[in-house]
């Protein structure tokens, strides 16, 4: 049998060395594979591989303030980097084998959980950096696309949500890559819908896209985008087809 020594003098087969080299050779990059949040709790679910240890910034936000500057968040919360985050959770992350997924659940810290906050996700080892933004509410939104319109409902009692407020902004259909624009705001009426499609005007012709902030004084905020009614050029056949679908409802 052919055998090597090692730096001790101990015998170690040619298979076994060719196997740790190569599994030495295959060692994967860290990395975080998967981030989840959980929308009601805020927890977050994360995979690694080959990472040791998981840095979570929270940073508190006002959520009408920082949808007015940046109604598509998506765009915009990495500059929450350069501000000192609320609070920061170390959360150490340990495999059984190395290249092996790793899935821990890191709980929102205590204090937080009914706050408006974008969460910094990071792994110094891998130097990789995401974000996820968490809305604490206790509100149901039903869209209707087909009308531009949305109901707001409280998850704790199921009963409709008037005086609730609405701010929409828009993307430029002829120009995605220009500023978001605002469309118009408002309260939701004594049955808890309102109606974010409808404005004077021509403006629903040139909209992409729709952001919508939905905020109860009492039930906190929500924020979401919609696609505009597919006949937002055909008003008549928008209202011809609401007035159908109330009388639907009223049989």
């Amino acid at each position: 049998m052919i055998s090597e020594l090692d730096g001790n003098g101990t015998e170690i087969k040619m298979a076994d060395a060719r196997k740790i080299n190569k599994n030495a050779n295959k060692r994967r990059d860290p990395n975080l594979t998967n981030i989840d949040l959980d929308a009601k709790t805020g927890t977050l679910t994360i995979e690694s591989v080959n990472v040791n240890q998981i840095e979570v910034k929270y940073y508190l936000i006002n959520a009408e303030i920082m949808f007015s500057r940046a109604p598509f968040l998506k765009d915009s919360a990495e500059g929450f980097s350069y501000v000192k985050p609320f609070e920061t959770v170390n959360q150490k992350v340990e495999a059984a084998d190395p290249n092996t997924t790793v899935r821990v659940s890191i709980p929102v810290p205590e204090g937080l959980g009914n706050k408006n906050m974008v969460i910094e996700i990071l792994s110094p080892e891998s130097g990789k950096q995401e974000f996820r933004t968490f809305y604490s509410n206790k509100l149901k939104i039903t869209t209707l696309q087909t009308f531009g319109e949305l109901k707001v409902d409280s998850l704790v009692n199921g009963k409709p949500l008037p005086r609730t407020y609405v701010k929409v902004f828009a993307t430029n259909k002829h120009n995605p890559s220009a500023a978001p624009f605002f469309f118009r705001d408002g309260y939701t009426d004594i049955c808890g819908k309102f109606e974010y499609a409808q404005t004077s005007g021509d403006k629903l012709k040139d909209v992409l896209r729709f952001a919508i902030l939905i905020h109860n004084d009492d039930l906190g905020s929500k924020i979401m985008e919609i696609d505009p009614p597919k006949d937002s050029n055909d008003k008549m056949a928008r209202l011809e087809k609401r007035q159908n679908y109330v009388k639907s409802k009223r049989m």
